[in-house]
């Protein structure tokens, strides 16, 4: 990456080290509550899903609300006071005692996690790096959720099965305590840290809001802005192959361990040690395809990557429709095992297309101009498509693992397609460079 000095690497290590871990505390972890609540609350596994589902879509709604104060206000107070908004929830979770409490505090971290995750650090590569170190820059930022999975993951797997053997839970709340404590304070630190808006400080006699006009001068105006962005089809239309892109990602992302499950795939592989290395190669693949997106997006362009992440989630789709539809007795125990490893490492490394992938494109399309705002909006459609994936893949299975695994090609395909049909009209425009 060119042109680059030591502030902007601090920058990046500083939304490498959110995404790592308030991010991941906040977005990695929860799924490791569906055990504990199901069997020490003894909550309905449907009603603790909502959980995931309401986070979601509240996040969604906020996203566009608090996308319009970026440019405008300070980043470091918008991302703490998201950091606060999900400290509240995890105090309501950890004292929480019906499913419906958990519902609202996840409502709330995910909402918190949206400003200062989702919003905040698109916006702070957006306006640090410059042509194609910004994608690259993106890329590295978000792998910090995939290395804080690596850390984060097993820690609370070791606490929860700890907690659910003793069936207390107050046992369970003493983790949520720590949850929360960890959060507020490490999260707090990277905050206060490393965040800083750029060129904030070049006219030390200026106040903030004229220091921040000059930013925005500077930066934030290049682009065709949210006013004529809303008027084009082509925005839209990519708006709804998100979505449909939801569903799919929803499906891969939180069915792939029932579907093996399913099957008996464990058994069939005849290792479990081989068996739980699955989960470890798609950590890795997400690792690298966190960064490989980032590389992808500076040097193709958004087309071909976009094409490129299209090819990987489509194979492994096609991967686990094959896995539904062969006979496992009778296939070669190499086949067996190659699959689910191929499907762990094509998912993986997809990762790039939901993570900065989203971002990327509406800085590269449509510039920074109102960028909060645009992408905001542009979220809302991936949180819904992401938000109703599991129940609709859950009807599908009613007719067979085969069916939902196709219908799930389905959605890559038609996604996919949509996408790539948009950016190819959007693209020869220049709309990012307008002033």
């Amino acid at each position: 990456m060119k042109n680059i000095n030591g502030k902007h690497w601090a920058l990046l290590i500083g939304c490498m080290l959110i995404q790592a871990i308030p991010y991941g505390l906040a977005q990695n972890v929860p799924p490791l509550y569906i055990a504990p609540l199901t069997n020490v609350y003894h909550f309905d596994l449907s009603k603790v899903s909502l959980m995931f589902t309401f986070g979601a879509v509240f996040a969604a709604v906020v996203s566009p609300v608090a996308g319009k104060f970026f440019g405008k206000k300070p980043t470091k107070i918008l991302c703490l006071l998201g950091l606060a908004i999900s400290i509240v929830g995890m105090i309501v979770q950890a004292t929480a005692n019906q499913v419906e409490l958990f519902w609202v505090a996840n409502m709330l971290i995910q909402a918190g996690c949206i400003i200062f995750s989702g919003l905040a650090v698109p916006y702070l590569i957006g306006s640090w790096f410059e042509g194609p170190s910004r994608p690259t820059a993106m890329g590295i930022a978000f792998s910090g959720g995939s290395i804080g999975n690596f850390v984060l993951q097993p820690i609370f797997t070791g606490l929860f099965a700890k907690a659910i053997k003793s069936d207390q839970i107050v046992n369970c709340q003493h983790i949520f305590w720590l949850i929360a404590i960890a959060f507020a304070v490490l999260g707090a630190l990277i905050i206060l840290i490393f965040i800083k808006d750029n060129k904030a400080d070049k006219t030390p006699n200026q106040n903030y809001s004229e220091q921040m006009e000059e930013v925005a001068n500077d930066i934030s105006e290049k682009g065709c802005g949210f006013a004529k962005t809303k008027t084009m089809a082509a925005y839209w239309i990519m708006g709804v192959a998100m979505a449909i892109i939801g569903l799919n990602i929803a499906a891969q992302s939180a069915q792939y361990n029932a579907f093996f499950t399913n099957i008996n795939l464990s058994e069939f592989m005849g290792n479990d040690a081989l068996y739980n290395a699955v989960g470890s190669v798609f950590a890795i693949g997400c690792l690298i395809g966190n960064v490989l997106g980032g590389i992808l997006f500076g040097k193709l362009g958004v087309f071909k990557s976009v094409m490129i992440g299209f090819t990987f989630q489509f194979l492994s789709a096609l991967v686990m429709f094959v896995l539904s539809v062969i006979d496992l007795g009778t296939t070669s125990h190499f086949i067996i095992i190659l699959l689910p490893f191929a499907w762990a490492l094509l998912y993986g490394l997809s990762v790039f297309t939901y993570t900065s992938g989203p971002s990327v494109i509406i800085q590269t399309l449509f510039g920074m101009k109102d960028f909060g705002e645009t992408v905001g909006i542009f979220n809302i459609f991936f949180a819904v498509g992401f938000a109703l994936g599991a129940f609709v893949f859950s009807k599908f299975v009613n007719f067979g693992w085969n069916i939902a695994w196709l219908t799930v090609l389905i959605y890559v395909i038609v996604g996919y397609g949509c996408m790539l049909m948009s950016i190819k009209k959007v693209e020869h425009l220049h709309l990012a460079e307008q002033e």
